[in-house]
């Protein structure tokens, strides 16, 4: 009898269903709140009229907040849940932001992940909006309700490589037994052609997987160019932004982890000579870092509070709602050029650490090609630029408009309606 147990079990973990139950119950003991939804999922009617956005952490991305914007415009969702995971450091962050959310016409709630209200607001949502495409894997697992979709688009389009396009080294991807049980989801969107391919070769899967519904940031950023909205910002920071100066906003990418960006000087004496430029032809600069950079205050010594100043989360939430002030784009790598694009303003590309930075990280697309903008690694440099640029001198308005038409097509549907256009047929 017990070698007869013991073959069932040589069995069942040849075929890998051994290992199925273990992470299945693994899964279950670190997220109990998938239980409880999968029974309410029964007994809660899905209502075409709510939504929810799952967040990143507690944090209100570009996203999530433009596509708030849009559900509040359509007139077919009237409640929304946005799932936080701390309420306190939701409210904190975000204070100015909530206060705007008084004024839509659209019910909102927040709800504490994996909560019992978390657990019945996914049961009584017919839309799913995920700021992480990994988000409630769990739940995804035992969730077969044709009734209720699920989108996400990937964190804006991407600048620097990634996955399998890593020069440094060739991201492993994780092994995961239930991959092939859980649901899928609907929709997942990219902007263009070119995104759609990078992303699937990055990857490593099939294009179809995609779909190309753009992003709900780039909806709202048309519209900002436009002048159809006005730009949400505390209001200290736009009467700031509203000064008359010529506007700078410095934004480098993040290093994660393989070593510290460098600011536009390394030394003391460069950054004063950049400030006492900048004082002498009305220009100021603003810095935006990646949030993480930001709380470790990693240029806190070169931002004087005048010529040079913080652009951080609490001046600005989301850095879309920014970019209608600013003259000229200064940065690295970051993907924040494709969100100035639309504004056809200068883009400055500056690295004082070029041949590392593609050694170990990597461009996502041709450097030359596709980074429009002049490409400097000195501080004198720089300085040359600005002022060229400060005096209305641009030569890169072809080059900006080569990339915005590649990246950035122009589109008669938002994200969100080109979501709702797919329901009919998979409801």
């Amino acid at each position: 009898m017990l070698s007869l147990i013991q073959r069932g079990f040589n069995v069942l973990r040849e075929d890998g269903l051994l290992d199925f139950i273990f992470e299945t119950t693994r899964y279950v003991k670190q997220y109990p709140g998938s239980v409880y939804f999968f029974f309410n999922d029964f007994k809660i009617d899905v209502d075409s009229g709510t939504t929810l956005i799952d967040l990143r952490s507690s944090t209100l991305g570009a996203d999530s907040f433009a596509l708030i914007q849009q559900l509040e415009k359509d007139e077919s969702f009237s409640r929304l849940y946005l799932t936080v995971t701390d309420r306190s450091e939701f409210e904190e962050l975000n204070n100015d932001i909530i206060h705007e959310f008084r004024n839509l016409d659209l019910e909102i709630e927040v709800v504490t992940a994996h909560s019992k209200r978390f657990c019945e607001a996914l049961a009584a949502s017919s839309l799913i909006y995920l700021c992480n495409r990994s988000s409630l894997a769990t739940y995804r697992l035992l969730d077969r309700n044709s009734n209720r979709t699920y989108t996400s688009s990937f964190h804006g389009v991407i600048a620097k490589a990634y996955g399998t396009l890593r020069p440094s080294k060739t991201e492993q991807k994780r092994s995961d037994l239930l991959s092939r049980f859980r649901r899928e989801l609907d929709v997942q969107s990219v902007e263009s052609d070119v995104e759609l391919y990078s992303r699937a070769t990055a990857e490593t899967f099939h294009p179809d997987r995609l779909q190309k519904f753009g992003y709900p940031r780039f909806d709202r950023i048309r519209e900002l160019e436009a002048g159809e909205e006005e730009p949400v910002l505390p209001e200290e920071a736009k009467r700031e932004l509203q000064d008359d100066v010529f506007t700078v906003l410095y934004a480098p990418t993040q290093r994660h982890g393989y070593y510290e960006p460098p600011f536009l000087a390394s030394s003391e004496t460069a950054i004063e000579q950049i400030r006492e430029f900048l004082s002498e032809r009305n220009i100021r600069i603003y810095v935006r870092t990646h949030v993480n950079d930001e709380r470790r205050g990693l240029y806190d010594d070169v931002v004087d509070g005048e010529t040079i100043r913080y652009a951080g989360h609490s001046f600005a939430p989301m850095s879309t709602e920014l970019l209608p002030f600013v003259d000229v784009l200064v940065t690295d790598y970051s993907s924040i050029y494709f969100e100035f694009l639309p504004f056809d303003r200068p883009i400055v590309f500056f690295s004082q650490d070029h041949e590392r930075f593609m050694r170990t990280i990597g461009v996502a697309f041709d450097y030359d090609r596709y980074f429009p903008g002049p490409k400097i690694q000195s501080t004198e440099e720089f300085l040359e630029e600005l002022e060229s640029l400060s005096g209305g001198d641009d030569g890169y308005r072809d080059e900006r408009e080569f990339v915005r038409r590649t990246f950035l097509p122009p589109r008669s549907k938002t994200f969100l309606e080109n979501v709702l256009n797919t329901r009919p047929a998979r409801n």
